[in-house]
């Protein structure tokens, strides 16, 4: 295999990648806890695009700020986390002498 088949290679590699995360962003998931009192709407970039608190189990002039804390703290926990998981991967990958930048990977 020649270095233009390489290169070749890695150039779909990264269109499908980049695909794959397009298709992934769009998908939408709701979880649920104390029989649907509490729900969350989270969107394929882990990120919450809603909380809802039913107000029969907080004080209900409360309900939107609490709302607004919890997906606030949830988006800043999933960051965290793929923060942290890309520091892994870039440390994982500096350490076996790889690039995955030309992938569109950022480092």
């Amino acid at each position: 295999m020649d270095l233009s088949n390489l290169m070749q290679m890695a150039g779909q590699v990264k269109e499908q990648m980049e695909n794959a995360q397009a298709d992934a962003a769009k998908t939408i998931a709701t979880g649920e806890a104390g029989g649907g009192m509490v729900k969350v709407v989270m969107n394929g970039n882990h990120e919450v695009t809603d909380v809802t608190i039913d107000p029969a189990i907080v004080n209900p002039e409360e309900v939107s700020l609490l709302e607004d804390l919890v997906r606030a703290a949830l988006n800043q926990a999933s960051g965290n986390v793929q923060g942290a998981m890309k520091d892994q991967m870039n440390n994982l990958v500096s350490g076996m002498g790889l690039d995955l930048s030309s992938l569109g990977i950022p480092k």
